[in-house]
């Protein structure tokens, strides 16, 4: 791993790992990231070689994508969110608490979920066994770590089952609004709703949350 400590190397997979299932052409990936093309090529080399990336030829141009198939794809997302953006502290603090299985899911709704690069509140639905009043710590000292506040609904799992199949008011207006996954999975049962989803688009994600205590 000694190339993730390489800045434009940890630039390009911050990139690939937001857009999963897309192919950049070498002058793209440079644009993007705001780096030399020369060096951006002589990096994306290193990165096929190593096997986190994959490519292929349109007539001259020169394709990359990460590697899904990647033997430490997990590993390495990982890594690379929770060393470039707050976002992925707060994923990588999840995936923490969903390895405890004290988490079973997470993820975030309403208008940040719409415009991540939105200064407005950012709200978390987090569903898992873990105490309230034990989140709540952690949350804090999350926020400090992010320089972010946070904002959160915590359900056990049997609740949230229970409320969806009753159709609970404020669930029912969560599901309404955009929704983007942190961690975990589930299956909405109503067609047309909204399917938790991972950030598509390289961005500085910036996340401006309120934390909400008691």
């Amino acid at each position: 791993m000694l190339f993730l400590k390489s800045r434009i190397s940890q630039k390009i997979l911050y990139l690939m790992f937001q857009n999963e299932k897309q192919f950049f052409y070498i002058n793209e990936i440079a644009r993007l990231i705001n780096e030399d093309p020369s060096n951006t090529h002589k990096k994306l080399l290193e990165l096929k070689k190593e096997g986190v990336l994959i490519d292929k030829f349109q007539g001259k141009e020169r394709f990359f994508q990460l590697n899904v198939k990647f033997k430490f794809f997990k590993e390495y997302q990982r890594i690379i969110f929770a060393e470039n953006s707050a976002l992925g502290l707060i994923r990588e603090f999840f995936y923490m608490l969903k390895k405890e299985k004290k988490v079973a899911f997470a993820f975030a709704f309403g208008n940040s979920a719409r415009n991540r690069l939105s200064k407005g509140e950012v709200e978390l639905l987090i569903v898992g066994s873990i105490e309230k009043l034990v989140l709540d710590e952690k949350i804090k000292e999350l926020s400090k770590q992010t320089k972010r506040e946070l904002s959160f609904i915590l359900l056990t799992e049997k609740s949230f089952q229970v409320k969806r199949a009753k159709k609970d008011p404020l669930l029912e207006s969560i599901f309404k609004k955009p929704i983007f996954k942190l961690v975990g999975s589930f299956n909405l049962t109503k067609p047309g709703q909204n399917n938790p989803k991972e950030l598509s688009s390289f961005e500085k994600n910036r996340l401006k949350v309120i934390h909400k205590r008691g």
